[in-house]
């Protein structure tokens, strides 16, 4: 299961940008409502029941890892938080761990035109397939999910980048 959730993960990743293999820069980077990326994950966790917020496990890598002798682990966390509130307007949230450290979040609001709408007077527009660059390291992308779902992620692309080369190595 940890496989597949690596695999669906980087398949919805779309910068290939740095293919060198070279391990990137591990600078923090912000994502949304006041998370930085490579915050630990206990943390993170600690953050939102202290706000009242109960926390269900998605995926816990952690657990599923297979030692091997060949190939280092990688350990994914996914987590959701629901309901979740974001610039007013209730949602939910997913965040995902690489390596306990917080790579992105994800918000799927329960009102999607009413978001993108609220996003598009922020300078934010969701029309295009590209992803946009709000800081060094952090995209901001708009994407539907399996499920027909419509989603905001704002993402480390670096952490992107670490999971996508260990996958070219180790999958």
């Amino acid at each position: 299961a940890n496989a597949l959730a690596v695999a669906v993960w980087a398949a919805a990743c779309t910068d290939r940008s740095n293919s060198s293999g070279v391990e990137l820069t591990a600078q923090p980077t912000p994502l949304m409502d006041g998370f930085t990326s490579r915050q630990k994950t206990s943390y993170v966790e600690g953050v939102l029941i202290r706000r009242g917020l109960g926390i269900t496990v998605l995926e816990d890598g952690i657990n599923n890892i297979s030692r091997s002798k060949w190939r280092p682990p990688l350990s994914i966390r996914i987590v959701s938080v629901s309901p979740f509130s974001y610039l007013g307007l209730s949602g939910r949230l997913r965040l995902e761990f690489v390596d306990d450290e917080l790579a992105a979040t994800w918000f799927y609001p329960y009102d999607p035109k009413l978001f993108d709408d609220e996003m598009k007077e922020r300078g934010l527009a969701s029309g295009s397939a590209r992803p946009i660059r709000l800081h060094t390291a952090t995209e901001l992308r708009m994407a539907v999910d399996y499920r027909g779902d419509k989603y905001w992620a704002w993402e480390d692309t670096h952490l992107r980048q670490k999971v996508e080369n260990w996958i070219k190595k180790n999958a």
